[in-house]
């Protein structure tokens, strides 16, 4: 079954399909809340349909972050999911959509 959560930035949902990506199921509190309260948005460098939803969180060991991969589409239409996720200790790379302030 389909879950969906509620990307402000978007403006819209974005999907989860059946097809877990990586972070799951242990870690789709994480999942989440980068979708729902993101830091950062970034236009993919390497994918121009997809969008990455970064949150960052802090570890014993220093900070980590949540990326989501949202593929947004040809066109910009309130149709979004997740094509993966996944935890890394390193920002990924890609053009600044949006930035929390």
């Amino acid at each position: 079954m389909a879950r969906h959560f509620d990307c402000p930035w978007l403006g819209w949902a974005v999907v989860l399909t059946d097809e877990p990506p990586e972070i799951l199921p242990d870690h789709v509190d994480l999942l989440a809340r980068a979708v729902e309260e993101p830091d950062l948005v970034l236009r993919s460098a390497t994918w121009d349909r997809a969008l990455l939803v970064v949150r960052r969180y802090h570890r014993h060991r220093g900070s980590m972050y949540t990326v989501v991969v949202v593929s947004t589409g040809a066109e910009r239409v309130p149709r979004s999911w997740i094509v993966t996720a996944y935890v890394s200790r390193d920002l990924p790379k890609g053009v600044v959509e949006w930035r929390r302030s």
